[in-house]
């Protein structure tokens, strides 16, 4: 559940969010000495070197663009690497975008961040 969530993060809508989720997903891959138990509604295990792929595409990924394609390419081959669900709701990247007010909402806050350069 705990990784679910951090994917979640990963793809979430607000750059300083990946970027931090990218570094504590990334310190913890490069944690495992073997194969990564996925504990959960249906338990998994992960090889070595699928977590060694993940952990380069982590690392090498931009995680503050605002190319949705490269981040959406990069969050659908781990969430298939780690043999995951992508997710289906929440703020995900993933998640096809609701139109109406909250959508117009988001773009204003995202650019009042970007112009005070946080």
């Amino acid at each position: 559940k705990a990784l679910e969530m951090l994917l979640q993060f990963l793809g979430y809508s607000f750059p300083t969010v990946r970027q931090a989720t990218a570094q504590a997903l990334y310190i913890r891959f490069l944690e495992e000495d073997g194969d990564m138990e996925l504990l959960g509604e249906a338990p998994a295990l992960v090889p070595s070197s699928s977590l060694s792929e993940i952990s380069e595409l982590v690392s090498l990924t931009p995680w503050a663009t605002d190319d949705t394609e490269t981040l959406q390419r990069a969050l659908k081959t781990i969430y298939e690497k780690l043999n995951l669900e992508l997710p289906q709701g929440g703020r995900s990247i993933l998640v096809p975008k609701k139109i109406g007010g909250e959508e117009r909402r988001e773009a204003q806050y995202a650019d009042l961040v970007r112009e005070n350069h946080f």
